[in-house]
């Protein structure tokens, strides 16, 4: 983030590379992403769409989604609120395995949704059950592994390339990479455990910065609001 270094957004519709006004891009804890951008013309719902942040040549896919819906702005542009391609975990999503593994059970949920998961090399991942039943939505499913595979800390998190992590924290991309950001870019501390700082866009939920795990990340414009646990 040197001087020299000019803070780069550009948004995807589809494979189109198309022009956009603002962005707001929020992730939660466990929660799929979503975003709301203002971007020239007038595309369609459910239209893939995906956010590359960065300064300079450091360039990050941040999110990787679809249209939910669109109003219109100024001539010429429309508001866009999207959703990670995750969200679609939300519609209802029954399972009845018998003796499943977790990685069995997780390609279960992609041959029913299209989700690709990535698990880590742990005995929680191929240790079968004697039976995994759910019968609400795609949310409750990931929930009920935690309980159902005897998973510490179950983290889930899907990445820029749409893939989704499911597994303990511990295990996660995020364990063993804490950073720390200098108090002097901090900005707008919060009673409730927030910051803004410049945008760093491979900051997402699970990072531990400064010791304590992030549970929100929101990028706008140039900055980015933290959240701590």
């Amino acid at each position: 983030m040197s001087a020299n270094n000019r803070f780069i957004s550009r948004v995807y519709l589809g494979k189109d590379k198309a022009k956009m006004k603002s962005h707001r891009v929020v992730f939660d804890k466990n929660t799929p992403g979503r975003c709301e951008l203002t971007v020239e013309g007038n595309p369609e719902p459910n239209t893939i769409i995906a956010v590359d942040l960065g300064w300079g040549d450091d360039i990050t896919r941040v999110f990787l989604g679809y249209i939910e819906r669109v109003q219109p702005a100024e001539k010429g542009w429309s508001a866009v609120f999207c959703r990670e391609l995750s969200a679609i975990l939300y519609k209802p999503l029954n399972i009845i395995m018998r003796h499943p593994t977790l990685m069995q059970l997780l390609s279960e949920v992609t041959n029913k949704t299209g989700l690709q998961f990535v698990l880590p090399e742990k005995a929680y991942s191929k240790t079968a059950i004697p039976c995994f039943y759910s019968d609400g939505n795609g949310y409750r499913v990931i929930d009920e592994l935690a309980q159902a595979f005897s998973i510490e800390d179950l983290f889930w998190q899907q990445q820029g390339n749409g893939q989704i992590y499911v597994g303990s924290w511990q295990d996660s991309h995020w364990a063993d990479k804490p950073i720390t950001i200098p108090n002097e870019l901090m900005t707008n501390h919060t009673a409730n455990k927030s910051v803004k700082i410049p945008a760093i866009p491979r900051l997402k939920p699970g990072v531990v910065v400064n010791g304590l795990r992030l549970v929100g990340v929101e990028f706008e414009g140039t900055e980015a609001k933290l959240t701590w646990m």
